[in-house]
């Protein structure tokens, strides 16, 4: 028995203080090891979402993908409920076990940016029928639900990446002098 659970000295209100620990040290090395480190360190996730996420594999790779964090991030931009940061850790979540699926099916794939491309449909396709529980013979879902707003979940991923792509390249901007005329402005 581990000293956590036996120890007479720990306060009774603690409430599932190892998962919280863990959670905590797993956000701290997402923030500091992470490609997007900047981006964790100031955002609204990592201070609301974040430390409540079970501490596994699911977690590691949410909190690791710049694209599902930022998926997040955008989820608690739009809603203001209270409960809105167990939502956002169950989305998120989800978006982390399609990736995994994917990165089982396809050892190239790094990251959800990687996923977002045409000739990625089909192995998305599948690896949702795989976290939705599909069965070929029945025709039928083991989580319908899953299945269905996977499709509402991929529209908002693809968003979210295609404005960091447009943020990173830094495209020109367009100014109209009329319908007819473009002009380049830098």
């Amino acid at each position: 028995m581990s000293h956590v659970k036996i120890c007479k000295n720990k306060p009774a209100d603690i409430k599932n203080a190892g998962r919280s620990c863990l959670s905590q040290s797993q956000t701290f090395m997402a923030s500091v090891m992470s490609r997007n480190q900047e981006y964790l360190r100031t955002s609204r996730i990592k201070k609301e979402v974040f430390d409540l996420m079970r501490p596994d594999n699911i977690s590691d790779v949410a909190k690791n993908d710049p694209v599902i964090c930022l998926y997040g991030e955008s989820l608690l931009a739009k809603h203001k409920r209270q409960q809105i940061a167990n939502v956002v850790s169950n989305k998120i979540r989800e978006m982390a076990r399609l990736l995994m699926t994917i990165k089982s099916m396809d050892g190239k794939i790094s990251s959800f940016f990687d996923v977002l491309r045409p000739e990625m449909f089909g192995t998305l396709l599948s690896a949702t029928k795989i976290i939705s529980g599909y069965d070929e013979q029945n025709k039928s879902f083991k989580a319908p639900s899953l299945a269905l707003h996977m499709g509402t979940n991929l529209k908002l991923i693809c968003n979210v990446a295609f404005k960091i792509v447009i943020e990173k390249r830094k495209l020109p901007k367009i100014q109209w002098e009329d319908r007819n005329k473009k002009r380049r402005v830098t």
